[in-house]
């Protein structure tokens, strides 16, 4: 039996560099800056569209796949001014430009991926003892790979 892996220790890296090729090799080759103080990391990986089949010679809707896409990855994290890997974050939010991301697991697994950087909002206080954090989204421009 295999026992179940926490997410503590997990740690996510960013790059401006994007790899020659979409593959683990290719992403392994470039230069990583870890991004720090990360409090929530959403999911990554396939999700299919999908659409309503109804013959008309049945009383039963079923779904049928469509088009294969990547999740979102949807980060929650505490700000730290000075911190380069949420500077390359920030910064990439206002182009129209991808990164590179790297997620090392806690049990060696690795999941790279390129992305965009779609949202990125700070929060700006609530009831005056609330640690500033972001709110940030970045979407795979590619399949995930998973190492």
């Amino acid at each position: 039996m295999t026992n179940p892996v926490v997410s503590a220790g997990t740690r996510i890296y960013v790059s401006e560099s994007l790899p020659a090729s979409n593959t683990a090799s290719a992403f392994a080759a470039l230069n990583w800056t870890k991004l720090t103080g990360v409090r929530v990391a959403g999911d990554v990986g396939n999700v299919w569209g999908l659409r309503d089949d109804a013959p008309i010679d049945s009383d039963y809707v079923t779904k049928r796949k469509t088009l294969l896409t990547q999740s979102q990855l949807e980060l929650q994290i505490i700000t730290l001014v000075g911190d380069a890997g949420q500077g390359i974050i920030r910064n990439l939010s206002a182009l129209d430009s991808n990164l590179s991301i790297k997620i090392e697991r806690k049990d060696g697994g690795i999941r790279y991926f390129v992305g965009t950087v779609s949202t990125y909002r700070e929060s700006q206080g609530g009831n005056g003892k609330q640690v500033f954090d972001a709110t940030c989204a970045i979407d795979p421009q590619d399949a995930v790979i998973f190492v």
